[in-house]
């Protein structure tokens, strides 16, 4: 393994704030217990194309990798399944790594997100997909107790450097707005909020009850209970419904 790749290695295990470690074959057994199986042909494609860090040998285990890449590679699984390609995807890594980072240490800053985001994605296919991004790297505060817990605790830094809560009586929401700069008329834009432990319950919220035993059923996934190229800005901006 060279320098950069031990470099790689060793950020996604400061991701995951713990040294657990897990072998080719327990990685590829999660994701298939989670709904979002990976062949080990799929598993090297991702390593060569550099969505995924390559193993490494950690004491006496060789061929591990940081137990948070069985997250990662869900995350890629699920964009896969969405239409994403190979290209848009890997422009979004670093923003999927920003936003684990940022739940870790319990604050996201919305500015240096969006400079980050400016620097690494070129792709108008990955721009469109940058709010899913974002709401799929929380936790869910309904199935995910302690993730909710951990959100509950994460501050938000706005643009205007205010730190903010997501609060039962002030949920967070961002806003997403993709330009052109050669026709800056052609502006998409949309808006996210991010759900509270009892959003099922709202009046506002669509509820869909899914039999998972049933074949073609949502997977439960790693955060539940039995859990054409333009260069464009993408402007991340925040605040209330």
């Amino acid at each position: 393994m060279d320098q950069m790749e031990d470099v790689e290695f060793v950020e996604y295990l400061k991701l995951q704030d713990n040294l657990d470690m897990c072998s080719k074959t327990e990685l590829l057994e999660a994701l298939r217990d989670w709904g979002a199986p990976v062949s080990a042909r799929q598993l090297t494609t991702y390593v060569t194309e550099g969505l995924v860090p390559k193993s490494a040998r950690v004491g006496s285990r060789s061929g591990v990798y940081p137990k948070i890449i069985c997250e990662l590679l869900y995350w890629i699984e699920q964009s896969r399944r969405r239409g994403l390609s190979i290209e848009a995807i890997k422009q979004l890594v670093p923003s999927w790594r920003f936003l684990r980072a940022g739940l870790r240490d319990k604050e996201i800053d919305l500015g240096k997100f969006q400079e980050l985001a400016e620097q690494t994605i070129t792709h108008e296919e990955a721009g469109y997909a940058l709010p899913m991004l974002f709401i799929s790297c929380l936790p869910c505060p309904i199935h995910d107790d302690a993730g909710n817990e951990r959100l509950a605790e994460t501050k938000f830094v706005l643009k205007d450097g205010t730190r903010r809560l997501h609060e039962a009586d002030r949920p967070m929401s961002i806003g997403f707005s993709m330009i052109d700069p050669k026709e800056p008329s052609r502006c998409s834009a949309t808006r996210i909020t991010i759900p509270l432990h009892n959003e099922s319950s709202s009046s506002s919220t669509i509820s869909l009850a899914i039999d998972r035993s049933r074949p073609g059923a949502a997977s439960p996934g790693p955060n539940a209970e039995d859990s054409r190229d333009v260069r464009s800005r993408v402007i991340a901006t925040t605040g209330r419904n």
